[in-house]
């Protein structure tokens, strides 16, 4: 008998340390997100959390304002937009929620920039942050979400003034005072105090 082989979907990587953006398998900004930044912040949030979200606490981050009816329609249609983009299987749901599938071949920034920080790999962590969580991204919808973004924006932040302490006491010890100037002047644009 004939066996079709299994082909893994491309990788996809999720930026939101600096420019919020979904990179294709080849580097290149996904060009059906880039411009529907609603869509993108769900996709940020359900990948960032890795836990299911009920339909209505979605509906109430991302559509608190809009009536009811409107809110819904806009809700299938950003998982269905999430769908295409992703594939068929890379949303799982239920009656009532929505998570991301564990199969998804998605890397994201962030949880790697905290399991960097987890093992205490400063270099890493330094590497990774581009600059603040979601910057400039104004997504709307209820505070609710807008305190979910501060709160991540802060603690990631944290996550990169520490390593950057770290980082630039290596450098320093291993005569590389320029790269730790130009680390502390990344330093001080997040932490000016």
């Amino acid at each position: 008998s004939y066996c079709v082989p299994m082909v893994s979907p491309p990788a996809l990587q999720l930026r939101t340390l600096g420019r919020l953006t979904l990179l294709d398998e080849a580097g290149d900004e996904h060009r059906d997100l880039a411009t529907r930044k609603r869509k993108l912040a769900m996709l940020t949030l359900l990948a960032v959390t890795k836990k299911p979200w009920t339909r209505d606490a979605l509906l109430d981050l991302f559509w608190g304002e809009q009536d009811h009816a409107r809110a819904r329609h806009s809700l299938s249609d950003a998982l269905s937009h999430l769908r295409r983009v992703l594939g068929p299987t890379a949303l799982t749901h239920r009656r009532v929620e929505v998570e991301l599938s564990d199969e998804l071949p998605l890397t994201v920034d962030v949880l790697q920039l905290q399991e960097a920080a987890r093992r205490q790999d400063w270099t890493t962590v330094v590497s990774l942050y581009h600059g603040p969580f979601f910057d400039g991204v104004f997504v709307g919808g209820s505070p609710r979400l807008e305190q979910w973004i501060d709160g991540e924006r802060r603690r990631f932040e944290a996550f990169f003034t520490s390593a950057a302490r770290f980082e630039c006491d290596r450098l320093l010890q291993n005569d590389q005072g320029a790269s730790c100037a130009e680390l502390a002047e990344r330093w001080l644009a997040v932490a000016p105090m």
